[in-house]
């Protein structure tokens, strides 16, 4: 681990994909469903990891569990110690939460996450979106905690990106808003003491939700 603190993993993967015209976090990137590719990365970061499911739940659940347990089917680049190895790992970290209200929107997907993954001091909030983001930025990223700051935000020339961090002394406030709220609005709140990190990582800008965003992610940045 590259942090003092506990750290679990939040991946929202439970939305309809509808501009994308397919199911996105099965499609295959660089070999991998984005969905797998993004989690052997949290994987070195994270105590545990949720993965909030909706649309198509049980295919994704079926798919993601069919890749950790075939060592075989991960491409020798994504990682870094033996394949069997890295999956039992990421297998015992992970947990599916299926979200019934999906159709609400992602906010309900934070909502359920914080109150079922277990006890952590930061949560790593991830979109299935962001695939392309390389190992060294979660490891950098981690680095930022600290006690004087709720919320962290890596940033890329002065604009800013995901995934964000969010510490546990802001879950109450998230829990507390209602379903239909939104983690923007949070952020604008005098509760929220937000360390904005300038980082080397033009992938956190990355937003793939249209077959056109797919087809541009090799050249992004």
């Amino acid at each position: 681990m590259t942090s003092a603190y506990r750290i679990a993993g939040l991946l929202l993967s439970a939305g309809f994909s509808h501009r994308m015209g397919d199911f996105k976090p099965l499609m295959l990137f660089r070999g991998l469903p984005l969905a797998v590719g993004i989690l052997l990365k949290m994987n070195s970061v994270c105590d545990a990891i949720g993965v909030v499911t909706g649309f198509r739940g049980e295919e994704l659940q079926a798919e993601i569990h069919r890749y950790l347990s075939q060592p075989s089917l991960i491409p020798e680049d994504n990682l870094e110690q033996d394949p069997r190895t890295a999956l039992e790992e990421l297998t015992e970290k992970v947990v599916f939460i299926f979200n019934p209200d999906y159709e609400k929107g992602m906010f309900t997907s934070l909502q359920l996450g914080i109150r079922e993954l277990p006890a952590t001091d930061w949560l790593l909030y991830h979109f299935v979106d962001q695939p392309d983001l390389p190992l060294s930025f979660y490891r950098a990223f981690v680095q930022q905690t600290d006690d004087g700051h709720n919320w962290i935000q890596p940033c890329f020339q002065s604009r800013c990106g995901h995934p964000i961090l969010l510490h546990h002394g802001l879950f109450r406030f998230i829990l507390d808003e209602p379903s239909g709220g939104n983690l923007r609005k949070i952020g604008r709140s005098a509760k929220v003491r937000k360390k904005l990190w300038d980082c080397p990582f033009p992938q956190i800008l990355q937003d793939v939700d249209t077959p056109e965003d797919f087809r541009c992610l090799t050249n992004f940045g």
